[in-house]
């Protein structure tokens, strides 16, 4: 009997010993395949079966970081311990988060735009509150869902959008009974919504001198990287400044009639976008200036050639002009902004719709701004995106100098 029971300790001695070898292996792994963004957001390079994988561990906090490889290189969950016990009660009765995520997903937002923000947005709620009950969402744990946001260096936008998805939802379940034929609501009352201070607007507009400068440093990133996308990146940022579109339109910019596509009429190339692509939902069509359209030209004749090949080879491939994520285009612009210096700070690539549409303000009747910009109205182009400097003043004293004499 004392034989065995020596056995046996020194049998889980010997587990345990190997299980801290392993985890002490796998955490200098984790550590040599660690990466940082420019964002600051950690990144881990790893295989999964010989295939190579690229997992955002969505913190800039390297233990943190340290902590989600180590278990994802373990085949392990990395946002299983996310939540701490005392804010996070987990439950087995009732609905939960996810099963109202789930059924408002599939009843109402299934067919709206934007579905990568949506799906984005419930994926990061659902690993923070997913398996509570719907009824333990209480005001306590919404504070809390926001600082987490907040910790991850979210800005108050972002974090505004977020929480509204998770509002939404509440509101939904308000009028369903769980699927349990009840007719009794799974919620009878929604926590309130914290205050969050909004950030100040960006509202950059960049000079004639700052837009050279931004391509002559997009150039010399492409002559410094020729296997990345930095010729493609310039392209994009010389259409956004061009054209006044979001990055989310331009984006979608297509080679077929799936969305914004590429037309030729009157002797000029058009962009169009049809119904329920834009954000009111409106279609929309604008002439290219004649450098963006010659500069296109050639990116065009390249996609073709790629379209065609993944064809011929039965591999699914993007029809998209610039075949271009919008995490891949922020996270150049990221490095661009990094190269740049501090006093890009505050721009982005909204800047350029803002800068396209004040330099037309200055020339252009407002009511046709506020068509070019997509805007259903004309008060939005005004209040929004029309910044007219102090000198921009004197033409209306040099009219009262020439009538008040």
């Amino acid at each position: 009997m004392k034989m065995t029971a020596v056995i046996s300790s020194w049998s889980l001695r010997l587990k345990a010993a190997k299980l801290l070898s392993v985890w002490r292996l796998l955490s200098k792994e984790a550590e040599m395949r660690l990466r940082q963004k420019d964002s600051g957001i950690y990144i881990l390079d790893h295989e999964v079966e010989g295939v190579r994988k690229r997992v955002s561990l969505g913190t800039r906090d390297l233990v943190l970081a340290r902590k989600k490889a180590q278990r994802i290189l373990m085949g392990l969950d990395p946002e299983e311990d996310r939540l701490q016990p005392a804010a996070v009660e987990q439950k087995t009765k009732g609905v939960t988060v996810d099963q109202l995520f789930d059924h408002v997903y599939r009843e109402h937002w299934k067919d709206v735009k934007s579905q990568a923000t949506i799906l984005s947005n419930l994926r990061i709620l659902s690993s923070y509150i997913g398996k509570l009950q719907v009824t333990e969402v209480t005001d306590e744990v919404i504070r809390d869902v926001r600082k987490r946001l907040e910790d991850k260096g979210n800005q108050s936008g972002t974090v505004s959008r977020k929480l509204d998805s998770l509002y939404k939802a509440l509101d939904f379940a308000l009028d369903w009974d769980g699927g349990n034929n009840t007719g009794v609501p799974i919620l009878q009352r929604v926590p309130r919504r914290p205050k969050i201070k909004k950030g100040r607007k960006r509202e950059r507009v960049l000079s004639a001198d700052e837009q050279a400068l931004m391509f002559q440093k997009v150039a010399e990133l492409q002559a410094a990287n020729p296997s990345l996308k930095w010729g493609r990146i310039a392209l994009l940022l010389r259409f956004l400044l061009h054209t006044g579109c979001r990055l989310s339109e331009a984006l979608q910019v297509s080679l077929d009639d799936s969305a914004g596509a590429l037309v030729t009429e009157l002797g000029r190339t058009w962009v169009q976008f049809p119904r329920y692509t834009t954000k009111n939902d409106k279609p929309r069509r604008l002439p290219l200036t004649e450098d963006l359209a010659a500069a296109l030209q050639d990116l065009v004749e390249v996609r073709r050639k790629e379209i065609a090949l993944a064809k011929e080879h039965n591999v699914e491939h993007a029809v998209t002009l610039f075949d271009l994520r919008t995490s891949t285009a922020q996270d150049y612009w990221a490095k661009l902004r990094k190269e740049l210096g501090p006093d890009w700070k505050d721009v982005c690539h909204h800047s350029l719709r803002h800068t396209c549409l004040t330099l037309l303000a200055k020339q252009i009747q407002i009511h046709k701004v506020s068509m070019w910009a997509g805007h259903s109205d004309v008060r939005i182009t005004m209040q929004n995106y029309v910044h007219l400097q102090p000198e921009d003043l004197l033409s209306c004293v040099d009219a009262l100098d020439a009538t008040l004499r």
